[in-house]
């Protein structure tokens, strides 16, 4: 398991001098469900605050994941999901690779980019750590889906899926 010590949360909070209100979480060891468990947790923490800001911090594992396209067929095919639901999964990981934890964000941003979701829907995300680790998540949308200025399928939604 990677759990440095200091933490990169606690490394950044040290480095700017942030004030001692600042509260510093370490998900590490979560493996590819730390992004997940980062916005449910940060979701927690502004519930009920008028003003409040939060920063994820998510480190990127390159390394090879031999079972990433193995791990998206058998999902789909145990849980009955349509080739639409997981074509974003498909296309994410044909264009970024196995980006770990933050490969979920990717696939929302190409939901975001294909207009697939309404005010209203439930989008439930699900992300998978080492071992038998499992994050779940279920957002509802609060307006249409549109294509942000930041989005990441901005320039070339129109050529996928492949």
């Amino acid at each position: 398991m990677f759990s440095p010590a200091p933490s990169l949360a606690s490394l950044v909070v040290n480095r700017f001098g942030l004030e001692e209100t600042v509260k510093a979480y370490n998900l590490s060891g979560m493996g590819c469900s730390a992004g997940a468990v980062a916005f449910d947790l940060a979701a927690q923490i502004l519930k009920g605050r008028e003003i409040g800001y939060v920063l994820i911090l998510v480190t990127e594992s390159f390394s090879l994941n031999w079972g990433g396209k193995a791990v998206i067929d058998a999902v789909g095919r145990l849980m009955k999901l349509d080739a639409e639901v997981v074509e974003p999964a498909r296309m994410c990981l044909h264009r970024f690779g196995n980006t770990s934890s933050s490969l979920v964000f990717y696939e929302l941003a190409y939901f975001e980019a294909k207009r697939r979701i309404k005010e209203g829907d439930r989008v439930w995300m699900l992300a998978f750590g080492t071992g038998f680790k499992a994050c779940s998540v279920v957002w509802r949308a609060l307006r249409d889906s549109r294509v942000d200025p930041d989005n990441p399928w901005r320039d070339c939604i129109h050529r996928y899926p492949v």
